[in-house]
């Protein structure tokens, strides 16, 4: 099955902040370890991944996601990106 890199970056980014909302201790730390097409689709919320241009990640390449009350904050490389809950653009 093949799903568009938004719809399943939405998908995803829903699940591990619902994830997230579980923990009881809120110094855990969650570290994913996946594939870089699960990166991809996740980075298509802050990314033009079909751009031609777009850098593929290379081998042990991530990026951190910061929750927060209604917004997520994102590193990728030297990048900074802030996100609702939903991966759509928010103010930081």
């Amino acid at each position: 099955m093949i799903e568009e890199p938004r719809d399943a970056g939405r998908r995803l980014l829903r699940r591990l902040l619902e994830l997230r909302a579980v923990q009881r201790d809120p110094a855990t730390l969650d570290l994913l370890v996946t594939h870089d097409l699960t990166l991809v689709a996740l980075l298509s919320l802050v990314r033009d991944v079909a751009d031609r241009s777009f850098p593929w990640p290379g081998y042990l390449e991530g990026f951190v996601l910061e929750p927060r009350a209604g917004a997520v904050r994102w590193w990728h490389r030297d990048e900074e990106f802030c996100t609702d809950d939903e991966g759509r653009p928010a103010a930081p």
